[in-house]
């Protein structure tokens, strides 16, 4: 049975259950209500229970765990309290470092038959940020470019009398300037800038490139080494609707010294797929005292847009498009619509139904997954009579679109392994105002809000910590035997002192280790296995302890890191938890409710997890 502690608390648990199941019927349990009135109010408000359908009722609430909870347990697609509002700061900027298998060049060269081949489809909405030399305005070369046919959905920059840009269906021309000692090109969507001061324009234009994009080189329907161009390339970084999805750089593998470019968003070396060879000028020498990375986090003034369970919005479909699932790209189409870009969860259930009376094509159609750049992972087809279709989203997926037959209605895309009655498509835009607060995501573990229901407060769940070194730290030592390397000992009182957790991390001027590590090569930082915080200066100059410290009082490092253990930090803000409340307020208490985007200004987007919230909670 028990001891009396125990049975108090079951006590205790059921009068909390209590209380949930009449708030949840509309009246309110406040201090004065005590718990005798219980049952009057139970009666009141829950008389239906007698009949069927307060049965039903009944049974579906949430009914009491012989467990204790922890109040901050923070739950996703339940019915307990209290809930957790996951607004996920989108994941810290790769550093530009290349891994320790390349050498950094500091340019590529081709000779006129070799060319670089990138899956990437250019849009009305890239930027690209390069600069290249030797490009003659009479060469007749392409620098990089894609197209379909000659001023047909085309985009890229290439030399004939002169340098042209190419735009869709739309170039513009800057003649009476040999350039060829070097361009730093700005295309950036349908405004080019070239070297800072010549500028070219076109008219608007939407469009997607069915051709992937080649460098140094051409892809003309497929080809993708036509008009190849004999020049230096020093880097070249590609921007998709304002996100980063290519940076690529001149690089040489070590193990069989091959030449490309290696793109450290996606981790990728790309080499010559043209006839002839690369050359290149000289290894970057990497021991520069500072290796400086953006630290991204997710501060200031935000937006996020909650919706019902239908994702689909009619609003955005592209009509008279089809999707083509071999390389995830719209085509034109008489007979078929496709849905937008809809985020999604990897490794989960999906249900695309729909209603139809005929069909106006007998065709398979596709359903596409994308990464979170918005290129393609895979495909699956589904039949032309079928009004739902039950599927699992692969890994890493981001994105999905999927083609529809024009004569389908009631369309409904929504989580879940079964199609639920159609309900159209709506959401709701919410600030978020974060002001100098910054929560930060490194490798998916992420800073979140937590409610309390118990206290009716708002909480941050830290679990990413960030320290600023100046040199003042107590605990700095050098390293015997290696004259460029410092650790900050794991001793009380130090900044990393029992907070570390198993560690993944960004720095803003060394590349850090993840996982305990000692030390592994200058310009490097990270932790040993008893926690202390390591690392390497590049400057053989600063060879002790004093001038480190001197050094490291003008070139603040900051180190952000997994905590061992989550804290929680009240949010006291009057107008953030305004905020946080009227997104509590809008989880839906029929099932799931998505946060499914964001976006506002130059801070980064809150890239926001479905979570399913009930009332109760």
């Amino acid at each position: 049975m028990g001891t009396v502690s125990d049975k108090l608390s079951y006590l205790n648990q059921t009068k909390g259950k209590i209380k949930e199941i009449i708030n949840y019927s509309g009246d309110k349990i406040n201090n004065e209500t005590t718990f005798r009135d219980y049952p009057r109010k139970l009666f009141d408000n829950y008389i239906d229970i007698l009949n069927d359908k307060g049965k039903e009722l009944w049974n579906n609430l949430p009914h009491v765990s012989n467990e204790v909870s922890n109040d901050y347990v923070a739950l996703e697609n339940t019915t307990k309290a209290p809930m957790k509002i996951e607004i996920i700061p989108q994941t810290s900027q790769k550093n530009t470092l290349l891994p320790s298998e390349y050498y950094q060049l500091d340019y590529l060269e081709s000779d006129g038959a070799s060319v670089i081949n990138i899956p990437f489809y250019p849009s009305n909405l890239t930027r690209i940020l390069t600069k290249f030399s030797g490009l003659s305005n009479a060469d007749s070369t392409w620098a990089f470019g894609s197209r379909v046919g000659s001023v047909s959905n085309e985009f890229g920059f290439y030399a004939t009398t002169g340098y042209r840009d190419a735009f869709d269906n739309n170039r513009q021309v800057l003649s009476g300037y040999d350039l060829s000692s070097g361009i730093v090109l700005d295309k950036n969507k349908e405004i080019t800038t070239i070297n800072g001061t010549y500028t070219l324009t076109h008219p608007t234009r939407t469009f997607t490139c069915q051709n992937s994009l080649s460098i140094f080189a051409l892809n003309n329907n497929g080809s993708v080494m036509v008009a190849p161009a004999k020049i230096k390339m020093y880097y070249f970084t590609i921007y998709e609707n304002e996100v980063l999805v290519h940076n690529l750089i001149p690089a040489k593998r070590k193990s069989d010294e091959v030449l490309g470019m290696y793109d450290t968003v996606g981790n990728q070396f790309y080499t010559n797929q043209g006839t002839g060879a690369f050359t290149y000028g000289s290894i970057v020498n990497v021991s520069n005292q500072d290796f400086p990375m953006d630290i991204h986090s997710t501060t200031g003034e935000n937006n996020v847009k909650v919706a019902g369970k239908n994702l689909f919005n009619v609003n955005t479909t592209n009509e008279n498009k089809y999707i083509d699932g071999t390389n995830g790209i719209l085509y034109d189409s008489t007979a078929s619509n496709s849905s937008d870009f809809i985020e999604i969860k990897s490794n989960s259930n999906y249900t695309l139904s729909f209603d139809y009376t005929s069909l106006l094509s007998s065709n398979t159609r596709a359903i596409c997954f994308y990464d979170s750049n918005k290129q393609r992972i895979s495909h699956i087809t589904y039949g032309p009579n079928y009004k739902s279709f039950n599927m699992v989203t692969p890994e890493n997926a981001y994105y999905i679109r999927f083609t529809y037959d024009k004569d389908c209605f009631n369309v409904q895309f929504e989580e879940g392994s079964t199609a639920t009655p159609y309900t159209p498509h709506e959401e709701t835009t919410y600030p978020i105002s974060l002001g100098t607060k910054e929560m930060f995501n490194i490798n998916g573990v992420y800073d979140s809000f937590v409610y309390n229901d118990n206290e009716d407060k708002f909480y941050i769940e830290r679990r990413i910590g960030k320290v600023v070194l100046n040199g003042s730290e107590r605990g700095w030592s050098q390293y015997t035997g290696l004259p460029s390397a410092f650790l900050l000992l794991h001793q009380s009182g130090t900044p990393f002192y029992n907070k570390v957790g198993n560690y993944g991390g960004y720095s803003n001027n060394y590349l850090v280790q993840n996982g305990y590590q000692t030390w592994t090569g200058k310009g490097k930082c990270g932790f040993n296995n008893v926690g202390t915080f390591w690392l390497m200066n590049t400057n053989d100059t600063i060879n002790t302890l004093e001038l480190f410290k001197n050094w490291l009082s003008t070139h603040n490092t900051i180190v952000v890191y997994q905590l061992a253990t989550a804290t929680l930090e009240e949010i006291t803000d009057t107008t953030l938890i305004s905020q946080l409340r009227a997104i509590k307020n809008a989880l839906s208490p029929q099932g799931t409710t998505h946060i499914i985007s964001t976006a506002t200004g130059e801070n980064l987007p809150f890239l926001i997890k479905a979570s399913a919230v009930k009332s109760f909670e």
